[in-house]
């Protein structure tokens, strides 16, 4: 395929943070933490000027919002919650490509939805970190920060693992339920496991279920 590819983006960052009580706060402690929420919108135009399925242009979009909140603001528990919900629209581009993946790293059927939702611990001063709920296993695992600068979605995990399971692993835009544990043994090492269900929460057909089979 040749073509031109544009990428807009727009990201809105507002955060505040409500004093702590205690300036001798435990490091296990999330009560230091301040409240965030962030939005953002990308969107990326394209056109496939000759080969592939057909000639066309595409414009695809995605809007985000994320909101982080330590739990000890609320309640007697020094855990966090984090919620990420996302916003995908306009057209496929990989439909006039015919490609394996998706051309375009936010290209996925439109729809307003639920992508993350977790309860996360940090124990033995930050050295270990439980996480529980619906999680991105792409956040943590097989990502390289370099690929944030390119559009093609095979730079944000790879096929071999992108096509498995039903819709894919955990991760964009079919997440699942599971837990992840991370240990740092030292600053500069960390152990990180997760076990997730094979089958994401809401299903390409359309379907909403948890823990069912594919």
């Amino acid at each position: 395929m040749t073509g031109t590819s544009v990428k807009l983006a727009l990201g809105l960052l507002a955060a505040f943070a409500v004093r702590a009580a205690g300036q001798n706060a435990p490091a296990d402690s999330a009560t230091t933490l301040p409240l965030s929420t962030s939005f953002s919108y990308s969107g990326v135009l394209q056109r496939n000027a000759e080969g592939g399925s057909r000639r066309g242009t595409a414009f695809g979009g995605a809007a985000t919002m994320q909101l982080s909140l330590p739990l000890g603001r609320l309640a007697p528990w020094s855990g966090q919650l984090f919620l990420f919900a996302l916003d995908t629209h306009g057209g496929m581009p990989s439909d006039l490509v015919g490609a394996l993946q998706p051309v375009s790293a936010i290209e996925a059927p439109p729809g307003l939805r639920l992508e993350e939702l977790w309860l996360q611990q940090n124990l033995l001063r930050n050295r270990l970190s439980l996480l529980i709920g619906r999680y991105d296993i792409n956040t943590e695992f097989y990502r390289l920060q370099s690929t944030a600068l390119f559009v093609n979605s095979s730079f944000g995990i790879g096929p071999e693992f992108a096509q498995s399971g039903v819709g894919g692993p955990s991760t964009f835009p079919f997440t699942a339920v599971g837990a992840r544990a991370d240990f740092k043994p030292s600053p500069n090492v960390v152990w990180r496991a997760a076990i997730l269900n094979g089958s994401p929460v809401d299903r390409p057909d359309g379907g909403v279920r948890l823990f069912a089979r594919g």
